[in-house]
Protein backbone atom coordinates (compact mmCIF):
# COMPACT_ATOMS: atom_id res chain seq x y z
CA UNK A 1 0.00 0.00 0.00
CA UNK A 2 1.04 3.46 -1.05
CA UNK A 3 2.44 5.56 1.74
CA UNK A 4 0.20 9.10 2.00
CA UNK A 5 2.12 12.36 1.93
CA UNK A 6 1.12 15.59 2.51
CA UNK A 7 0.31 16.51 -0.98
CA UNK A 8 -2.10 13.16 -1.19
CA UNK A 9 -4.48 14.83 1.42
CA UNK A 10 -6.73 16.29 0.04
CA UNK A 11 -8.41 14.46 -2.28
CA UNK A 12 -9.06 12.78 1.50
CA UNK A 13 -11.16 15.84 2.64
CA UNK A 14 -14.51 14.97 1.10
CA UNK A 15 -14.73 12.67 4.05
CA UNK A 16 -14.94 15.58 6.69
CA UNK A 17 -17.60 17.24 4.30
CA UNK A 18 -21.13 15.84 4.30
CA UNK A 19 -21.47 14.51 7.96
CA UNK A 20 -22.45 17.89 9.21
CA UNK A 21 -25.11 18.94 6.53
CA UNK A 22 -26.67 15.65 5.96
CA UNK A 23 -27.32 14.97 9.39
CA UNK A 24 -28.38 18.42 10.10
CA UNK A 25 -31.04 17.47 7.36
CA UNK A 26 -31.79 14.02 8.68
CA UNK A 27 -32.86 15.70 12.27
CA UNK A 28 -35.05 18.54 10.74
CA UNK A 29 -36.97 15.60 8.74
CA UNK A 30 -37.36 13.66 12.04
CA UNK A 31 -38.61 16.98 13.14
CA UNK A 32 -40.80 17.78 10.37
CA UNK A 33 -42.20 14.13 10.52
CA UNK A 34 -40.53 13.49 7.20
CA UNK A 35 -38.66 10.55 8.31
CA UNK A 36 -38.82 7.96 10.97
CA UNK A 37 -36.32 8.30 13.56
CA UNK A 38 -33.24 5.81 13.68
CA UNK A 39 -29.64 5.28 14.23
CA UNK A 40 -28.83 3.34 11.29
CA UNK A 41 -28.51 7.38 9.18
CA UNK A 42 -26.37 8.70 11.57
CA UNK A 43 -24.36 5.72 12.47
CA UNK A 44 -23.40 5.72 8.73
CA UNK A 45 -22.77 9.68 8.62
CA UNK A 46 -20.33 8.95 11.63
CA UNK A 47 -18.29 6.49 9.06
CA UNK A 48 -16.67 8.96 7.09
CA UNK A 49 -14.90 11.44 9.67
CA UNK A 50 -14.05 7.96 11.58
CA UNK A 51 -12.40 6.67 8.34
CA UNK A 52 -10.79 9.99 8.19
CA UNK A 53 -9.03 9.68 11.34
CA UNK A 54 -7.93 6.51 10.71
CA UNK A 55 -6.08 7.44 7.23
CA UNK A 56 -5.00 10.55 8.79
CA UNK A 57 -3.51 8.66 12.01
CA UNK A 58 -2.26 5.33 9.88
CA UNK A 59 -0.62 7.57 7.06
CA UNK A 60 0.70 10.52 8.87
CA UNK A 61 -0.14 13.46 6.37
CA UNK A 62 2.36 15.83 7.75
CA UNK A 63 1.41 19.30 8.10
CA UNK A 64 -1.71 20.70 9.64
CA UNK A 65 -2.37 16.85 10.92
CA UNK A 66 -3.92 17.97 14.47
CA UNK A 67 -6.47 20.60 12.71
CA UNK A 68 -7.97 17.57 10.42
CA UNK A 69 -8.02 15.30 13.53
CA UNK A 70 -9.78 18.29 15.93
CA UNK A 71 -12.34 18.99 12.89
CA UNK A 72 -13.02 15.18 12.07
CA UNK A 73 -13.34 14.79 16.08
CA UNK A 74 -15.93 17.69 16.59
CA UNK A 75 -17.95 15.80 13.90
CA UNK A 76 -17.55 12.83 15.60
CA UNK A 77 -18.83 14.87 18.62
CA UNK A 78 -21.83 16.38 16.29
CA UNK A 79 -22.76 12.87 15.50
CA UNK A 80 -22.89 11.64 19.15
CA UNK A 81 -25.29 14.72 19.80
CA UNK A 82 -27.12 13.84 16.80
CA UNK A 83 -27.72 10.13 18.49
CA UNK A 84 -29.00 11.17 21.61
CA UNK A 85 -31.73 13.75 19.41
CA UNK A 86 -32.55 10.92 17.61
CA UNK A 87 -32.77 8.44 20.87
CA UNK A 88 -34.71 10.94 22.11
CA UNK A 89 -37.10 11.42 18.92
CA UNK A 90 -37.64 7.53 19.54
CA UNK A 91 -38.37 7.78 23.36
CA UNK A 92 -41.23 10.14 22.43
CA UNK A 93 -42.77 8.72 19.48
CA UNK A 94 -42.72 5.64 21.57
CA UNK A 95 -45.00 7.39 25.03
Amino acid sequence: MPRLTAGSHGRLEWLLVPAFPLSVAYLLAIRWQLAPPGFAPIIALALLPTAYILVVVAGGLGRGRAVRLALAALELAWCALGAAVVGTAIGLRSG
